[in-house]
């Protein structure tokens, strides 16, 4: 009786400039103990993230310019261990139905997650840095070559477009029927609504987040709850001609207490009438004073 032919499988994410040590002795592992290899890399399905970002593409080119005799091919993440198991399962039976597998994974490696139908061998770890601190070196040290800088334009130029959000929100005094607007120094004598972009570090929610830009933008003005007027694109001149957009969730506040003080990137502050607004607005939030409604509650 003849003998199946041995796969041996890596699976790994590789978001990474280099295959290190670790990945070498991986690879090499299953490469020395199998008639083939396959090297499965997991994706995410997200846009590219600090933690995820190179593409499959540029991951597979480095892993073939090392091993060019592996093949390589793309797994995406699922939020359930035996369904992403099953899935692996059904991409490797179906490339080799013949094959006797045996799936290689090392120190905090995948075969925790792995509930499927191949046998795991867990391998002994080299001394090899992790991907994260890779990435971070990277993010505090860049590289001073063309290929690192024609890298980063690749990258930007090639992701999806991005809505980039931000909150704006009109401060009322409704016994008085004014509205404080601010004006930024490139304003070119123009006004506009107090805001700024969602700082995902600290707001969780995108009515925090104006209440929060209102409080630095005019040095701790006491305001009532942000009522959500709507959304916007803003046409802000600073990504014009490029496919990211700005995009506003709007909102209103009664204004409590207190004497508002131009802060942060605010110039100056001033109370206008509502009737006065549609004269002096800043085109870039035009979109914006056409949801307001002064009267909803």
């Amino acid at each position: 009786m003849s003998r199946k032919p041995t796969l041996g499988v890596v699976v790994g994410r590789f978001q990474v400039p280099n295959l290190h040590r670790g990945h070498h002795h991986l690879i090499e592992t299953a490469l020395n103990h199998s008639d083939e290899t396959l090297v499965v890399l997991g994706s995410s399905r997200s846009l590219p993230t600090a933690k995820n970002p190179l593409p499959f593409s540029a991951r597979r080119q480095m892993v073939l310019e090392t091993f060019p005799e592996v093949a390589v091919i793309e797994q995406f993440d699922h939020p359930s261990d035996a369904t992403w198991s099953q899935i692996l399962d059904e991409q490797i039976a179906t490339r080799y139905p013949k094959h006797e597998v045996t799936l290689y994974g090392s120190r905090d490696s995948f075969i925790p997650h792995y509930h499927g139908r191949f046998k795991t061998k867990l391998i002994k770890s080299v001394s090899a840095p992790s991907g994260s601190d890779l990435r971070l070196q990277l993010q505090t040290e860049p590289l001073k070559s063309a290929d690192f800088r024609s890298g980063l334009i690749f990258a930007l130029a090639t992701r999806l477009p991005v809505a980039y959000q931000v909150v704006d929100i009109a401060i009322i005094k409704e016994e008085t029927g004014e509205i404080l607007l601010g004006q930024k120094a490139t304003d070119q004598g123009k006004w506009r609504f107090i805001g700024g972009f969602v700082d995902a570090s600290v707001d969780t929610t995108l009515e925090g987040a104006a209440r929060r830009e209102a409080y630095e933008e005019t040095g701790g003005l006491e305001i009532g709850p942000a009522i959500y007027q709507g959304s916007a694109i803003i046409p802000d001149w600073r990504y014009k001609g490029g496919p990211d957009v700005i995009m506003s969730a709007f909102f209103k506040a009664k204004y409590c207490f207190g004497s508002p003080v131009a802060s942060d990137d605010i110039a100056a502050l001033k109370w206008f009438k509502l009737t006065e607004v549609a004269d002096i607005i800043h085109e870039n939030h035009r979109p914006l004073l056409s949801l307001l409604n002064p009267s909803a509650s």
